[in-house]
Order: structure tokens, then sequence, then C-alpha cells
């Protein structure tokens, strides 16, 4: 059995969509993951980013038994690289992404 979870993030003041965060199995290694966010443009930089990767790496290891996590960002988005170095991910090299059709810049926690 395959187990993975996407959450989705509300601003419940403004009852909006902030953006989504998620744990989804990384190819075909056991116990291994993928972390990968994303947020609407006006709410970069708030730390909500932040915030949903820590829960979502802290659910990886402790709810799915992780043994590996790992995370992609495009090269030019140097503030998603920033963060995640921040979460304790380190680079690996960079990869070919199939569904975004560009160079992602991988890295491992």
């Amino acid at each position: 059995m395959v187990s993975y979870t996407i959450l989705a993030h509300f601003q419940l003041s403004a009852e909006e969509l902030i953006g989504c965060c998620g744990i989804l199995p990384y190819k075909s290694e056991k116990h291994s993951y993928e972390l990968g966010f994303h947020l609407r443009k006006k709410y970069w930089g708030q730390g909500y980013a932040a915030e949903a990767a820590k829960a979502a790496i802290d659910y990886s290891f402790h709810m799915l038994n992780a043994k590996k996590l790992y995370a992609g960002h495009h090269p030019e988005n140097i503030a998603s690289e920033k963060l995640l170095i921040k979460l304790g991910f380190q680079s690996i090299g960079e990869d070919f992404y199939l569904p975004k059709g560009c160079i992602t810049h991988y890295m491992r926690w």
C-alpha cells in the first residue's frame, strides 16, 4: 500500500486558500518520500511554507516511518532553496522533472 498526504492550507481569517503541502512516495524507494509545497504568490515570505513543511517532515518520519526524504525546487527559486536548507535538506544534484518539463534541483533531508 502506498501512503501519501496532500494538505490544503487556508487562512481562516480571510477564508482563503493559501496553498498546499504534501508528502508523496519518492520513485520506487521503500520508505522514501518527497516533500512538496506550493503557495499563492501573495502569501510568499510570510512563514506559511516553513510551517507547513515542518509539519509534513514530522509526519513523514513519525507516521510514515520515512528513512529518506527528498525535495526539489526550480534552480532559479532561491527562496525555496534557502528554506529547504534551513529545514535541514542538503543538495544532491539536478535532474529533469517530467511533470514540469524542466530541470529541478534535488535535495535530501
